[in-house]
């Protein structure tokens, strides 16, 4: 089977002229992009193929040409697409494939010609075809560093978004609506000057501990579980952490990530994160994984179907909320509002699901989220979003891939 990966890419660093990045690549967030390709590297553990690499850039003021390339084993793969200087919108590579296998070396490169001015990729997205198994590959990243220095802290840590972290840990937990296994958690350390080899990092399953865990020492190293796994039921509450000990000094992680195979079926999961305070009266719209943001041009989040699907459970967390209004979160098809939604009255907090509706979608469709938020009072947070998609057995399904 095959699943169209998307990634999307709220709170990205701009692409300047003459510069050269690096993004990570699997579902999760394309957020703050580095120029050390190490600080991006993730290694696979499953084989796959890409396909119809994928790219929306919402502005360029670049004086020269921006290349958009698949990395492998830290060199240049087939699928790219090229801007050349001022063009915006939609550029995907219909002809190109990138075959990667168990340990290969995954990245994203984004490079811009030496002139003038910037640019600011928004999705990715590309189709992956897994070799033998239904395997999914969620990613936290922020390649640009996320540091950590508060000793005798646990770190709760969002799925799919840009290590995004939040001391309140119902704000980064994601509800799982498809049974499976956790396998193959890594964490890269980019930079780590403890006193002391008391930093671990893990699964986190409905505010324990699981089993995935690696544990760093000093100095900057990626590390992979290869032996320990999780297995996840229908509606447990999932998140990672990153726990500093007693000693002192500084953490740098830039990425986590972790392989899920779902027990059975054909349905996977889109899992966005990271707190989002959405204001009054406004509606805003958020792509399916990544790092929700706040985006008042549809065109911006959506993701492009390549498949036949049906979209259900669409789901949110919020955590405060101050608007004395109600706000409606919608799944959007095509730039309409879909089958399903659900409110947030004045005041309301916590988890929401719409467990009834769904919506069918066919090849070239386009979907996303919507919140239109209520017209007094302050602004909602909404910590996670999720949605699950079932696809026709032996078909094509559709990744969303976001960096």
């Amino acid at each position: 089977m095959a699943f169209p990966y998307t990634q999307t890419g709220q709170k990205i660093s701009t692409v300047s002229q003459g510069v050269t990045v690096y993004g990570c690549f699997g579902m999760g967030g394309l957020n703050n992009p580095s120029a050390t390709e190490a600080n991006a590297q993730n290694t696979v553990k499953f084989g796959f193929t890409a396909t119809n690499f994928r790219v929306f850039l919402v502005s360029n003021t670049l004086s020269g040409n921006l290349d958009i390339t698949v990395r492998r084993n830290t060199a240049a793969g087939n699928c790219t697409v090229q801007y050349l200087t001022t063009v915006t919108g939609e550029k995907e590579d219909l002809t190109n494939t990138d075959t990667f296998v168990s340990n290969d070396i995954s990245a994203i490169e984004y490079k811009a010609a030496a002139g003038t001015g910037s640019s600011q990729p928004q999705t990715i997205q590309t189709v992956i075809t897994p070799a033998t198994t239904q395997g999914i590959t969620y990613v936290s990243s922020r390649p640009g560093i996320r540091a950590f220095s508060t000793n005798n802290l646990v770190n709760p840590i969002q799925i799919g978004g840009g290590l995004e972290v939040a001391l309140t840990e119902t704000l980064t937990q994601q509800t799982f609506r498809v049974a499976g296994t956790i396998a193959n958690y890594a964490v890269r350390c980019s930079d780590n000057t403890r006193t002391a080899s008391d930093v671990t990092c893990g699964i986190r399953k409905a505010g324990a501990n699981g089993n995935s865990l690696v544990t760093f020492a000093t100095g900057a190293e990626y590390k992979q579980d290869t032996t320990n796994t999780d297995t996840i039921t229908s509606g447990d509450l999932i998140n990672g952490h990153t726990t500093l000990g007693a000693s002192g000094g500084t953490f740098s992680q830039t990425l986590q990530t972790f392989q899920f195979t779902a027990t059975s079926g054909t349905a996977i999961q889109y899992l966005a994160g990271g707190q989002s305070a959405f204001p009054v009266s406004t509606t805003r719209y958020v792509a399916l994984s990544g790092i929700p943001t706040q985006q008042a041009t549809e065109a911006n989040q959506q993701s492009k179907i390549y498949q036949p699907a049906t979209f259900n459970l669409m789901r949110t967390f919020v955590g405060t909320n101050t608007l004395t209004a109600t706000s409606t979160i919608t799944f959007r098809k095509n730039s309409v509002n879909g089958n399903q939604t659900y409110t947030y009255t004045s005041a309301e907090v916590g988890f929401k699901e719409d467990t009834t509706n769904t919506d069918t979608v066919i090849s070239g469709d386009k979907v996303n989220f919507q919140i239109a938020t209520g017209g007094t009072g302050t602004s909602i947070t909404v910590g996670t979003w999720g949605v699950n998609a079932t696809y026709p057995a032996g078909g094509n399904s559709n990744f969303f891939f976001f960096h």
